[in-house]
């Protein structure tokens, strides 16, 4: 490495430099469109494994979680309460836990809960499980139906909770769901068709040299600039620090102002553009 070498990969480095940049996101821009009635059966009679296969690894999504029907009675502790607010409140919730029972919780609801289900007699309605704080998921799990609870100490007040109603998880059997999968597969691989043939078009236009601003403006894409910085900074505003862009940018000359290809990065796809460049001269670094 020869002293002019180092000092012209240093004019490179140090140079000013400002770019135009568009992200492009060509699944999200691809249309939704439902499949017909004739694609639903082709692909019933040879995509029967992909739908059986997305069923398997995606049983959550087919899956009615568990759920209880709850009434409450919640005395409430203000944020920031006080140790002696908090001690008043907790003898008021202690005085009522002794006086409720299964046959007048509604009535001690309506009267005494502090929060908006008090004028349903505490009724909660369906509330599914996993929801709520730790304490009283646990008072939940010791619960018989119609039973009442002891006093529930939670972050945000104190609760008695009596159990209506249960249900537990679900999951919804293949046969039921088919035709619902059968469609999400369709629609994902026409938008991916979609974005790799628009992706591809682009690709195209850029390596023959050709404009796509057309497209992008046609897509309501924004070519933004991310003023002057500097390239030996790392990081280039509205973008990170991309090392293969980086690398772009540098290629980019005023001979050849527009990347010829498109950078891939975090799901999405940029496009590159010179808009001005300012090198410092060798004499400037002696």
């Amino acid at each position: 490495i020869t002293p002019e070498a180092i000092k012209k990969d240093e004019i490179v480095t140090q140079a000013k430099i400002e770019l135009g940049y568009a992200k492009i996101d060509f699944t999200a821009l691809a249309p939704t469109m439902e499949p017909s009635e004739k694609e639903l059966i082709e692909f019933t009679k040879t995509g029967a494994s992909e739908v059986s296969s997305y069923y398997e690894s995606h049983l959550k999504e087919f899956t009615d979680p568990a759920a209880v029907e709850l009434r409450k009675i919640r005395i409430g502790i203000p944020f920031q309460a006080s140790e002696a607010v908090k001690a008043t409140a907790k003898k008021r919730a202690e005085e009522i836990q002794k006086e409720v029972t299964a046959a007048n919780f509604e009535v001690i609801a309506k009267a005494k809960s502090d929060d908006e289900y008090a004028k349903k007699g505490g009724l909660a309605g369906w509330i599914t499980r996993g929801t709520l704080e730790k304490s009283l998921e646990q008072a939940i799990d010791k619960l018989q139906l119609g039973e009442v609870s002891s006093l529930i100490e939670t972050s945000f007040g104190y609760f008695v909770l009596k159990l209506e109603n249960k249900r537990e998880a679900k999951v919804q059997p293949l046969e039921t769901v088919r035709n619902k999968i059968t469609s999400k597969l369709i629609t994902e691989k026409a938008k991916s068709k979609w974005a790799t043939e628009k992706r591809q078009g682009i690709e195209k236009l850029l390596a023959d040299g050709k404009p796509i601003e057309a497209e992008l403006k046609k897509w309501k894409i924004e070519v933004k600039k991310t003023g002057t910085f500097n390239l030996s900074e790392g990081n280039i505003p509205g973008i990170g620090q991309v090392d293969s862009i980086l690398d772009g940018a540098t290629q980019l000359s005023k001979a050849q102002p527009v990347s010829k290809k498109l950078f891939y990065f975090q799901e999405q796809y940029y496009f590159l553009k010179l808009i001005s460049f300012e090198s410092l001269k060798i004499a400037d670094i002696g």
